[in-house]
């Protein structure tokens, strides 16, 4: 969303961004002078895991509506779902579907004419119309810089861990696109597996005017996999050095990109935390999902983040296409065996979000019928799992599993 204020901004259009999570805002403050309310479903952060309720971002929409604002929509809901969207919510009179800066861009400059703009979908004499998709920005070093200086940029903080990264902190996006093909991966905002980056000059350039503008203190960089060019990474890290760009950060990679001379790089650059999509450590699931990792790669991306003094941190999830209690108890007792950490409660369960290969993974095998929003929330963990899954708790595993493993070292 900042970046299409500062898009619209310099275009003569006058802006005010409100970020209703950051102000823990419940209802959205009014702006009566509003022509236009540009809203999205998802923020930034959430793209590849959008909400699944929308009741409160159409209670803003009719807020704006009701005072005589056109309403524009983005975000991955619009993008996949368009007349679903349209159908929920008879308030929302544009959506602009995928990447929105070169679209909002032409919006603003044929709102008499929006057949010619691509991207949209829009209501036209009590129908829908879609227009073609639009293609992919190429070059992102063409964007502008977001709009920074219209956040509560005091507001923002590092929830995972605020020693790792301190206030004030900020995410910054430095790629788009992931070319891996995890089956539950959601990459319909980034450009799906189109790879596509920032120079390392122009990465430079944001962070030098955040920590000059507004003193940040440490950054996370909300790209899909941070890593996957290792020598845009080390000249990133090269020229933060040069700059004088002091800041705490952390990053998204992938397992199998951990090496000891690139994550010493990205150390002495002051990165302290690497999160790492690990989903599970059972190997079967680990094939079924198409992750393209191993424990044996997972244990080596850990090690080498300890021995730099990074923290690594794993995002686990469940109920994965073939999940099953013995599944379960193999990603449990890799854990042990690697030393590496694994929570013991029920976690985030799999989501077969539209757009994915789940998504028609389920439709084929006949679980997911419609492939309405409101169907798939109460299809976490159900698609291709076994019945033995959900009869499952990781904790009473962990105690079994553990009270082995003792029991076979007193034997020993």
């Amino acid at each position: 969303m900042a970046g299409i204020a500062s898009i619209l901004r310099n275009k003569g259009h006058e802006i005010k961004l409100i970020d209703m999570n950051a102000m823990e805002m419940e209802t959205s403050p009014v702006v009566h002078e509003t022509e236009y309310l540009i809203i999205t479903s998802s923020p930034m952060d959430r793209w590849e895991t959008p909400y699944l309720d929308l009741t409160n971002a159409y209670k803003v929409i009719k807020t704006y509506k009701d005072i005589g604002a056109k309403i524009i929509l983005t975000g991955p809901h619009g993008t996949l779902t368009p007349d679903e969207i349209f159908s929920k919510s008879k308030d929302i009179d544009i959506i602009l579907r995928g990447e929105t800066e070169e679209t909002v861009s032409e919006l603003f400059e044929h709102l008499d004419d929006l057949k010619t703009v691509k991207g949209l979908s829009y209501r036209d004499k009590g129908k829908i119309a879609h227009n073609e998709d639009r293609e992919l920005i190429k070059d992102l070093d063409v964007l502008p810089l977001p709009a920074y200086d219209l956040l509560p940029m005091d507001k923002y903080n590092y929830n995972v861990n605020e020693d790792l990264l301190p206030s004030p902190f900020t995410i910054v996006e430095t790629s788009r696109g992931c070319p891996y093909n995890c089956i539950f991966c959601l990459k319909v905002m980034h450009g799906g597996r189109k790879y596509r980056v920032k120079s390392p000059e122009k990465v430079i350039e944001e962070l030098k005017y955040l920590q000059d503008k507004f003193q940040i203190k440490s950054v996370y960089f909300q790209d899909l996999e941070f890593t996957i060019d290792k020598d845009r990474v080390r000249k990133i890290c090269d020229l933060m050095a040069k700059k004088g760009i002091k800041l705490n950060w952390a990053c998204a990679a992938r397992v199998n990109d951990m090496d000891d001379s690139l994550v010493e790089i990205m150390a002495k650059a002051g990165c302290k935390s690497i999160s790492f999509g690990v989903e599970s450590l059972s190997r079967k699931i680990l094939n079924n999902i198409q992750k393209g990792t191993t424990p044996e790669m997972i244990a080596n991306a850990y090690e080498i983040c300890r021995k730099h003094g990074v923290n690594p941190n794993s995002f686990y999830t469940q109920g994965h296409y073939g999940e099953t209690k013995a599944t379960m108890t193999e990603s449990l007792k890799n854990a042990y065996k690697f030393n590496i950490p694994h929570p013991l409660n029920r976690g985030a369960e799999i989501i077969p979000y539209p757009g994915t290969q789940l998504f028609e993974m389920g439709k084929k095998e006949g679980v997911i019928k419609e492939g309405t929003w409101d169907e798939i929330k109460q299809l976490r963990g159900k698609i291709g799992t076994e019945p033995d899954y959900k009869k499952t708790t990781l904790k009473a595993l962990s105690y079994f599993i553990l009270a082995k493993i003792k029991r076979y070292a007193k034997k020993a």
